[in-house]
């Protein structure tokens, strides 16, 4: 049987959607319980009758924490799982399945879960190794802008970096108005 043609083929691997599912059910599923206690345990409180009703304002405020600190946590764990992903991804040059692990960190609502950087620089690696430069200029601009830092620094001496010349490829021109001078 034929390999399935890059443009047919699966964006994320199974084993991968396998591993962020198991994230999104586990902390969605905790978040939903915790939702659906504290709006019944919260009813009973907010009764003026009630004997806890003089503290029904801090109880609504610790309400609102408990339901909101585990999506935030599944939230934090769910974009280091993608992240450890695309690095993984950019490793092995797999530039398709990298874009579709690490294109959230892109969001403007995700951007706070990239606090060093390192998400868009493999991001603008994935969009350049894929042949996409006008989103890998965009990560880079990003990066350069909003995450000063290790990861903007090694962008920043990547591009300084002279790419290696090729056989046969030809020396760069000299200009014209320098002359050649004797040594001794």
């Amino acid at each position: 049987m034929p390999n399935p043609s890059p443009d047919n083929s699966p964006v994320i691997s199974e084993e991968a959607d396998r591993v962020l599912g198991r994230i999104i059910v586990r902390h969605g599923l905790l978040t939903f319980a915790l939702l659906v206690a504290a709006s019944f345990g919260m009813a009973f409180v907010n009764i003026p009758q009630s004997p806890l009703f003089r503290w029904h304002k801090p109880l609504d405020f610790f309400s609102v924490l408990v339901v909101l600190t585990p999506f935030f946590a599944g939230m934090n764990k769910l974009f280091a799982a993608r992240l450890e992903l695309g690095r993984d991804l950019v490793r092995r040059r797999r530039w398709r399945e990298a874009i579709a692990a690490l294109d959230p960190f892109a969001g403007p609502s995700q951007r706070f879960l990239d606090g060093n950087g390192e998400a868009h620089y493999l991001l603008a690696q994935a969009y350049a190794g894929a042949g996409d430069a006008a989103r890998a200029e965009r990560a880079r601009a990003f990066l350069r802008r909003h995450r000063p830092g290790p990861w903007a620094e090694k962008l920043q001496s990547d591009a300084a970096t002279p790419s290696p010349r090729r056989v046969g490829q030809e020396k760069p021109k000299r200009p014209a108005n320098t002359k050649r001078r004797r040594r001794f």
